[in-house]
């Protein structure tokens, strides 16, 4: 296997909070297929000439996230995950200083807006959500965490994919010795919800075609290599890739042609084997579904990519929203650290509704 294309940043640290646990329980769950769907109890159809109102359900993190919302469900999800990372890879205090945090959140806004009074309103409610986060969960988690420099973005999973390309960028630069890139969101948290029931898009024995929403945050330390602990398992991280479908629309034909680039592209800079995985960002719903399938089909029979077994973590944690590829990476390197991982190669797949689709290569490569 070649990896000479990769210059070495590496992954060296990570935990999770999911409706399974923290990452190590979580992967064994998911090796297993284990599957803890609950009833959603607080959504409700309102429509008298229905009898037997459909049941709805979805894959929560328990009394963790039990009667909060918004920021508040955000910084317990983010704190229990935070404290995760640290039983893998503590960090002391004097490493802060050294040590740049990129956070992304769900993004507060549920479609497209046009009014500028209702823009100015979403700006004014991430500005305070950016501004409180980080000493919210510095304060549940009971660690320094606002003593680093941090940074914060706000949208869905491909927008993790950029942050963790500024991660990248900002580690080559030498402007930080560590960078840890979090990701927070919950389908479940009752304003998105009563969205996501309100437009259809909630599975249910009457919609087989919809999403199971669940709600989950990861953080991943990335260092370059010459910098990682002495004995730390060397997983490399390559891309990320990202592109842009033009001018995508909500009723646009799919081809999957931009998600077959992102993976050309991503694959592009190690030799491809044989012997490898796919963790895909399917949740369900059906253009998903139909964009794989026909980016499958761009591959052509030459190519090995398409042999790969394909892994959905959606089908054990539910729709984890924007942190889907950050736990698909996870997924990854505790499938290298356990020794199950088919091969050594494991592409993560992330994809948007506005037609932004990005590819992580994360490669195991033990010296």
């Amino acid at each position: 296997m070649s990896v000479a294309n990769i210059q070495s940043v590496v992954i060296s640290g990570y935990g999770a909070c999911t409706g399974l646990g923290g990452s190590v329980t979580a992967a064994a769950a998911f090796r297993t297929g284990i599957k803890r769907p609950n009833r959603l109890a607080d959504v409700s159809v309102n429509d008298d000439e229905i009898e037997s109102p459909p049941e709805f359900f979805g894959y929560p993190a328990g009394s963790l996230t039990e009667s909060f919302e918004g920021v508040g469900r955000w910084a317990h999800l983010g704190a229990a995950a935070y404290l995760d990372l640290l039983h893998s890879y503590p960090l002391h205090s004097n490493a802060l200083s050294d040590t740049c945090m990129l956070l992304v959140l769900p993004s507060v806004d549920f479609g497209p807006i046009d009014d500028p009074e209702e823009l100015d309103a979403i700006a004014e409610l991430e500005a305070e959500h950016r501004s409180t986060i980080v000493q919210r969960i510095d304060a549940l988690a009971g660690v320094a965490i606002a003593q680093m420099a941090h940074k914060c973005f706000f949208g869905g999973c491909v927008e993790f994919v950029l942050a963790l390309s500024q991660a990248v960028d900002l580690l080559r630069s030498g402007r930080h010795k560590r960078c840890i890139v979090g990701v927070i969101d919950s389908l479940l948290d009752p304003p998105l919800l009563a969205n996501l029931m309100e437009v259809g898009r909630l599975k249910g024995v009457d919609s087989p075609s919809g999403l199971m929403p669940g709600e989950a945050a990861v953080f991943i330390s990335l260092e370059l290599d010459v910098d990682a602990p002495a004995g730390a398992s060397r997983v490399l991280l390559g891309g990320p890739i990202i592109t842009q479908e033009p001018g995508r629309k909500q009723n646009s034909s799919v081809t999957g042609r931009y998600l077959a680039e992102a993976v050309r592209r991503a694959m592009g800079e190690v030799t491809v084997t044989n012997d490898g995985e796919i963790y895909a960002n399917l949740n369900g719903e059906t253009r998903p579904a139909q964009e794989w399938g026909l980016a499958v089909s761009c591959f052509g029979s030459d190519y090995s990519v398409r042999d790969w077994p394909l892994h959905v973590p959606q089908q054990v944690f539910g729709d984890i929203g924007a942190t889907a590829g950050a736990l698909s990476i996870v997924l990854a390197c505790r499938a290298y650290a356990r020794g199950y991982s088919r091969g050594h190669q494991s592409l993560v797949l992330c994809s948007d509704e506005q037609g932004q689709h990005a590819a992580v290569l994360v490669v195991n490569d033990p010296k």
